[in-house]
């Protein structure tokens, strides 16, 4: 059939091939074009990253792009949740689980704390090389029932483990096959201990983890805002995240890092929220100022202590408290939408920290004043 039509003149003669030809070379240009101008792909991105332009596109396939950070992504719902919104687009839940720095946080014993939190509706968890536990966790996403897709997974990279770029990716691979995960939402430098040299060599090392796909979003973990500031110097790319300690008898140095990573678009997640495990012994008491506003808005004090973190930074500081107590962890989980007055948050704040809390003076890693505005200094 197509012989015969072709025979009927119906296909381009010599003269329309030259059209056709002319045409084409008119589609070559315009693509140049657009490589050049930069027009963005209407392919999506894997992982409902941002979309990256032609041109940035071409760049992540030899691996040489810090993925783009303008164009938000579409927010993933988190079944109505609190939520905190990343300057990349993203949203991760406000309300998490830590399994850090307490006994029951390896081996089966965080596995079954974990299991019960995402039974709980929880979506958030957070975890590092240094807790080993991993595959402890990634036992309980797979026995949990919950897609990949449901979940926020955030780890965090040792500086006493991996010091160096190459160092860095290869052990981000190695993270993901712990937990049993094609991707984390959220990858971070757990402390700036290595100095600015080889700090700034791991952050261009999870750069290029999330132009690889294997993180959606970066950021950093007890770094204080001039060392936030070196990196964004260095490389052009300001943390999503820094994780630091925060409560309210967090030191004025450090309020005041929180509050200049809030200023600048870098969110903040919170831990030590409730005091820290190493350092309040269970059962001591809260506090007359902190019991007291626990009653008047009908909840728990450590409900009110994270309540507070969440008010203090304006809805752009999400919690990870850890326990193992299936009850404490409901009650972490479903804390209430109530606010805190000017005046309340002023008793909080000048009132004893409870028993046994936390001490920067007194703690290993060392979050006084000195440490929020001197550089590289071990922290942790």
């Amino acid at each position: 059939m197509r012989r015969d039509v072709h025979r009927r003149g119906r296909y381009p003669t010599t003269s329309s091939r030259d059209k056709v030809v002319f045409l084409s070379l008119i589609a070559v240009f315009g693509m140049m074009v657009l490589l050049i101008v930069g027009k963005p792909s209407s392919r999506p991105s894997p992982l409902g990253a941002p979309p990256l332009t032609v041109a940035q596109a071409a760049d992540a396939a030899a691996g040489t792009i810090a993925a783009a950070r303008t164009t938000p992504a579409p927010e993933k719902e988190w079944g109505g949740a609190e939520v905190v919104a990343l300057s990349s687009g993203f949203t991760m839940p406000a309300f998490g689980y830590g399994t850090c720095c307490r006994p029951s946080a390896r081996g089966r014993a965080v596995t079954a704390s974990t299991l019960a939190y995402l039974k709980a509706g929880g979506k958030l968890i957070d975890t590092a090389m240094a807790y080993a536990n991993h595959a402890n966790i990634g036992t309980a996403i797979k026995y949990s029932g919950l897609d990949r897709a449901e979940l926020w997974l955030t780890s965090k990279i040792s500086p006493n483990m991996v010091k160096s770029y190459d160092e860095c990716l290869a052990a981000v691979p190695s993270i993901l096959d712990e937990i049993g995960t094609e991707y984390l939402d959220l990858l971070l430098i757990h402390t700036p201990k290595l100095g600015k040299d080889r700090t700034v060599d791991l952050w261009r090392c999870l750069i290029e983890a999330r132009a690889r796909g294997q993180a959606r979003a970066i950021g950093v973990s007890n770094f204080n805002w001039l060392e936030v500031e070196a990196l964004e110097a260095a490389t052009g790319v300001l943390p999503d995240v820094n994780q630091v300690q925060l409560h309210p008898w967090t030191p004025k140095g450090w309020r005041g890092v929180v509050d200049a990573c809030l200023r600048r678009g870098v969110a903040v997640t919170a831990y030590t929220s409730l005091g820290g495990s190493r350092f309040r012994k269970a059962g001591s008491p809260w506090g007359e100022a902190l019991a007291g506003l626990a009653a008047a808005h009908g909840a728990t004090p450590a409900q009110v202590l994270l309540r507070w973190a969440r008010q203090v930074g304006g809805g752009r500081v999400a919690v990870i408290p850890g326990s193992s107590s299936d009850e404490h962890i409901r009650e972490n989980l479903r804390c209430p939408a109530f606010e805190l007055s000017a005046a309340e948050l002023a008793v909080l704040e000048a009132s004893p920290p409870p028993h046994g809390w936390f001490d920067a003076a007194r703690g290993p890693a060392k979050y006084d004043d000195a440490a929020a505005t001197t550089a590289w200094g071990p922290r942790k």
